[in-house]
């Protein structure tokens, strides 16, 4: 039995000691605004996986990271430039962990606002979003990581309407709150 707790733990990517709240507020913000200067970003394969390994891990990871090279890959198709201009945090607050928490993750849910320019056809749209998240940080092998995270709100608060960030079943357009893709997708102007 305890070889098959053991198992498990190092399986989901995270078994160190718990991580305290007051760990966790201080390490999220160095561990989050980062993934923005990765977003749009042109980078090789490698080394756009080792800037988000540094500060994420397990599915956290490999969302972010496939996210961030699919936009890549179709801004440099499309010959569109996204440049996030600024990351404001408005509250980072730590939460009870839910059921199905990570082991000795901390909670946090966090609110911020990302601006940002798409430029693209000549032309250029900026927008403003309003995110709403929960991430869970735990202990791995490669130190404090975010190995979870849950988007629960998304708004554009600036560069047109409001609720444009939302599809008619109510859930948000944009798949992820780690990157960019928000950004282009939103501008009204790139296809799916």
């Amino acid at each position: 039995m305890r070889r098959l707790l053991l198992g498990a733990l190092l399986l989901a990517g995270c078994g160190g000691a718990p991580v305290a709240p007051a760990t966790a507020l201080e390490a999220f913000r160095p561990l989050h605004a980062p993934l923005y200067a990765a977003a749009g970003q042109d980078r090789a394969p490698e080394a756009l996986h080792a800037h988000l390994a540094a500060r994420l891990h397990g599915p956290a990871l490999t969302r972010t990271y496939r996210d961030q090279a699919a936009l890549a890959r179709r801004a440099r198709a499309e010959d569109t430039v996204v440049e996030v201009d600024s990351l404001r945090y408005l509250s980072v607050e730590p939460i009870p962990p839910p059921p199905d928490s990570p082991p000795g993750a901390a909670w946090l849910r966090a609110r911020w606002t990302v601006s940002g320019t798409v430029r693209h056809q000549g032309h250029a749209h900026q927008r403003t979003n309003l995110y709403a998240a929960d991430y869970a940080l735990a202990e791995t092998e490669s130190g404090l990581r975010i190995v979870d995270e849950r988007l629960i709100g998304l708004d554009r608060v600036a560069g047109g309407a409001g609720g444009e960030a939302w599809g008619p079943d109510g859930r948000p357009r944009a798949a992820r709150p780690l990157d960019a893709a928000a950004l282009l997708e939103l501008s009204g102007e790139a296809g799916p």
